[in-house]
């Protein structure tokens, strides 16, 4: 059996995570791959894809831990975030090495608020032995730009459809509860007087410093992550999700974004019609190849 449970230690607290050791041929390789999860799930649901995703690249030749950060699943805490999941990342990669002592090329791959974590992560400090991230649907959820992409992709395709057009005309259609919508999105348009700048605070943990990121400041921190990384990376985004509409709103008004992601992406896959979880196991197996493709033939930066 080549998955192995563990227990490791993290700001005083204690995670459990499992590590996939590669087989076949390549069970003595350098490759690895540390997979952040988001927010709680149940492991027979979307989170199984990780599962299988670590199994799939196992064996190809990739170590691969699976960890739940404090507070999440069985790992010691109280209930966090993906705001706070980034301080456990050292050692993760840490016990990584410990268990697989020849990696010394590891890939952070995350998906929604998981890949935002990694970029939050990569804003205050990178280990030598991150030589790639793979980020999918990244979670850059803010008020105004949510409102704009539910506006534009969820009310705008409704309009269009055969359905509703059908409601109507049978008299089944909620116009009350439509237009409510249209102006409770419209008024999340309006610019926001909350936070917007770096928090200057910080929370002291037992290896490092670490600003306080926060749901008004943490996009912020994601762009400057990707400023700081000196890797490779992909980039994976569905069709057919909101939260992967919205990251491409964000980087459509933002010059500096788009110039990151030229620059500091290497690979990217759209899949046209696919949720945002992969669900399908033609879905996932696509972002299955490409993240191998990505691990294998990536250069170094």
């Amino acid at each position: 059996m080549n998955e192995k449970p563990i227990v490791f230690e993290s700001n005083n607290k204690y995670l459990t995570g499992i590590v996939h050791h590669a087989l076949g041929p390549n069970a003595g390789s350098n490759k690895g791959v540390i997979i952040v999860v988001g927010g709680p799930q149940t492991r027979v649901g979307s989170h199984r894809q990780f599962v299988l995703l670590a199994r799939l690249l196992a064996s190809n030749g990739v170590n691969v831990l699976r960890f739940d950060y404090t507070g999440i699943g069985d790992s010691e805490g109280a209930l966090t975030d993906f705001l706070s999941a980034a301080q456990d990342f050292d050692a993760a990669i840490t016990e990584l090495s410990r268990q697989c002592p020849k990696v010394d090329d590891v890939t952070l791959w995350g998906l929604c608020d998981g890949a935002s974590a990694i970029l939050l992560y990569l804003s205050q400090h990178q280990s030598p032995l991150i030589k790639r991230i793979v980020i999918a649907n990244p979670w850059v959820e803010q008020q105004q730009s949510k409102a704009k992409t539910v506006l534009k992709h969820y009310y705008l395709q409704r309009f269009l459809s055969p359905i509703m057009w059908r409601k109507i005309l049978t008299g089944k259609f909620d116009f009350l509860g439509a237009v409510s919508g249209v102006f409770s999105a419209l008024k999340l348009m309006l610019p926001s007087t909350g936070e917007s700048q770096m928090n200057t605070n910080t929370n002291i943990t037992s290896t490092m410093t670490w600003p306080t990121f926060t749901n008004q400041n943490y996009v912020m921190y994601m762009k400057q992550g990707l400023v700081n990384f000196s890797g490779s990376g992909g980039l994976v985004l569905s069709g057919q999700d909101l939260v992967a509409k919205e990251f491409l709103l964000l980087v459509d008004s933002d010059d500096e974004w788009q110039q990151l992601l030229s620059k500091k992406i290497d690979s990217r896959l759209d899949i046209a019609l696919s949720n945002h979880t992969f669900s399908s196991a033609a879905w996932r197996g696509t972002v299955e190849k490409f993240t191998l493709d990505t691990i294998f033939t990536s250069k170094d930066k």
